[in-house]
């Protein structure tokens, strides 16, 4: 049986009119799979420590087993979040290093309780893209970072205005 390769497909095509076909699940499907598998995750482990316990009686497994449920469950967890962090990172690593530098006005800011790392507050603030239109933007960004200056760097894809990070909210320094 003989394969066929990309040149034999396409023909003659000119690369002009050839596209690459991209299959991508929509965002809803997403992560509804992220919810599932991190439910899941989280039955294995409760139901690993509960037969540990002794507080699981429907069904009786072998401490080895239930260390291998609750192992199991807790790696899921882990693995999810670490991936769901690594998506994020490498958004704004894209952003911060393709993106265009543009400023922001900041039209108000409201303070939040002290929480993980410090007081932060929402900033909302607007700016205007490379067609001219005007978009907003709302960002949670650590006190000590934001000043309360009014008008602040942001990173934007020019193909997607609303892809966008402040500067100060990014895991990035702007160093100039």
């Amino acid at each position: 049986m003989q394969t066929s390769t990309t040149k034999e497909v396409l023909g003659s095509t000119p690369p002009a009119q050839q596209r690459r076909i991209r299959l991508r699940s929509s965002r809803r499907w997403r992560f509804v799979g992220g919810v599932a598998l991190l439910a899941g995750g989280v039955v294995l482990l409760a139901a690993g420590l509960l037969q540990l316990l002794g507080l699981l009686r429907s069904f009786r497994l072998a401490p080895a087993m239930a260390w291998g449920y609750a192992t199991v469950g807790l790696a899921v967890i882990v693995g999810a979040a670490a991936f769901v962090v690594l998506k994020e990172v490498l958004r704004q690593r894209a952003l911060v290093a393709r993106g265009l530098l543009a400023v922001a006005r900041v039209k108000g800011e409201s303070a939040k309780e002290k929480g993980q790392g410090g007081t932060h507050c929402v900033i909302n603030y607007e700016f205007t893209d490379t067609k001219g239109r005007r978009v907003e933007g709302r960002a949670q960004v650590n006190r000590s970072l934001y000043s309360g200056e009014r008008a602040l760097a942001l990173f934007v894809d020019p193909g997607n205005p609303r892809n966008h990070i402040l500067a100060v909210a990014a895991m990035y320094e702007l160093v100039v």
